[in-house]
């Protein structure tokens, strides 16, 4: 272990630092994630279209978390949506 590249902060610190260098997991790369990039990207396209539940039976997920897509809860960098 290097102590020198290590630095005091906060727990804020350390999280703002993880997300500047690009080591956060989020989508795909997160170890709980089951849906992929171009999934998520059709999700949005069923939208006022079809049933949540409809949309969450055919990619195998919950109807929250369709919910989460649309409302802008989970996958926010890639819709470009954002919780309100």
């Amino acid at each position: 272990m290097n102590p020198h590249h290590l630095f005091l902060g906060t727990h804020h610190d350390n999280m703002v630092d993880c997300h500047e260098k690009g080591r956060r997991c989020r989508g795909t790369r997160h170890h709980l994630a089951k849906l992929t990039e171009k999934q998520v990207l059709e999700i949005l396209g069923h939208e006022g279209k079809m049933r949540w539940i409809d949309i969450a039976r055919k990619y195998g997920v919950s109807k929250a978390s369709i919910g989460a897509i649309l409302k802008g809860r989970n996958w926010s960098y890639l819709t470009g949506r954002t919780a309100v």
